[in-house]
């Protein structure tokens, strides 16, 4: 065999190898969009698998249907620095679940600097940073099936990724979760329903959150739990907490027991996850009765009077000093929502009392349940951190 024809099989070959590779690439990314086209509207990803920035996968809440996956996605809304009561966000403080706004900035003694802050803390994820840029989040769900099918990585996805393009941004992520939900129990007596240890109903991936106490004849009561878990981590050791208050928007209410009961309280919750919820959770919002309450008892709301269920007015709870010790630094700070009745063990004898209120999965941030924090740090204006000497925050390498 001539030079001339071994080149020419050689050529041939590696065409037929790199046509295959093609036709694979075409082949594999069209049947991925097969398999999405001919999904039901309400499992197809909510964004192109490259935008979904964390997922988690969660037991399925019927025993009837499989698992579920709830996944963050940034959108191209940009979040610039905002403005919270007249103060301006620092950002180089954001993290993908808090903002921080500077109060006030002054040098006490001994050349030190006091600096009070007050921060926002959401219950979910909403930020996502990519290079110097934020970006606003959304939270949708779909079942793993489905899931996997929509991100599984092809060669398309190979190839992109070796040219430095973005393919599924998830792969790598860890997912922090959103813890916030209800935990519910059903059964034949007030008694039964009020002391159970164990609930019979969980959600931690609606949008709607549910604290309330519901006589539906004379032999079943529901009784619902509302647990909101933020992430607070990021304030560190090295801060002063002065000033707490709990926030949330009402959409539904309902006062068919208007009788001193019927009112809204703040607890510490004990679930055993920050970031999911399980029916064994039910007995760990706050003691079972009577619990230790994060306001004072003038700071209830009452529901007749106190709670607008219009979805966009703001109800706020101002922590006392017992709340404010509740605040983590270094980790959750896990609060829960009860109604007046299951708090104080007395029956309903009407109805229903009790609300519902907007969790993390509801689109934006307008609307999530928030926590602000007003915290102070004290720093030496002069610093030395691992061989760099910070001057009023900047710095100054030593050689």
């Amino acid at each position: 065999m001539n030079l001339q024809k071994l080149k020419l099989i050689i050529t041939t070959v590696l065409l037929i190898i790199i046509l295959v590779f093609l036709i694979n690439l075409v082949y594999q990314d069209h049947q991925q969009k097969i398999v999405s086209d001919n999904l039901p509207t309400n499992l197809k990803l909510k964004s192109s698998k490259e935008k979904i920035v964390s997922f988690a996968e969660y037991p399925a809440l019927d025993n009837s249907e499989e698992p579920i996956v709830q996944y963050i996605y940034a959108t191209n809304n940009l979040v610039p620095p905002s403005n919270y009561q007249g103060l301006n966000e620092d950002i180089t403080k954001r993290t993908p679940n808090s903002q921080a706004f500077l109060k006030n900035k002054y040098e006490i003694d001994n050349g030190n600097i006091r600096e009070e802050y007050v921060a926002k803390f959401y219950s979910g994820t909403p930020f996502y940073q990519s290079g110097n840029n934020w970006y606003q989040t959304e939270v949708a769900t779909t079942t793993k099936t489905a899931f996997l099918q929509q991100t599984e990585n092809t060669l398309v996805d190979s190839l992109k990724s070796f040219f430095g393009q973005p393919v599924f941004a998830a792969t790598n992520t860890t997912y922090s979760g959103v813890g916030d939900g209800y935990v519910a129990i059903s059964s034949s007596s007030w008694a039964a329903a009020h002391d159970a240890l164990t609930g019979t109903v969980v959600s931690y991936v609606s949008t709607a959150n549910v604290a309330y106490s519901r006589k539906v004849s004379a032999s079943s009561y529901n009784i619902y739990r509302a647990f909101l878990p933020f992430d607070t981590s990021s304030l560190g050791l090295d801060v002063s907490v002065t000033a707490a208050s709990l926030n949330f928007y009402v959409f539904e209410k309902y006062d068919g027991n208007d009788d001193g009961n019927d009112f809204i309280t703040v607890v510490q919750t004990s679930q055993a996850s920050n970031t999911s919820l399980t029916t064994a959770d039910y007995d760990t919002c706050g003691a079972v009765s009577n619990p230790t309450e994060g306001i004072d008892v003038a700071s209830r709301k009452d529901i007749t009077s106190d709670v607008t269920a219009d979805g966009t007015t703001l109800h706020t709870f101002n922590l006392n000093a017992t709340g404010i010790g509740w605040v983590s630094t270094t980790g959750y700070t896990k609060l829960g929502i009860r109604e007046g009745h299951d708090a104080t063990n007395n029956t309903v004898t009407n109805l229903i009392t009790g609300l519902q209120m907007y969790t993390s999965e509801q689109t934006g941030t307008g609307q999530d349940p928030y926590l602000t924090i007003d915290y102070r740090v004290v720093y030496s204006r002069v610093k030395i951190d691992e061989g760099k000497i910070k001057i009023d925050g900047g710095k100054l390498k030593l050689q």
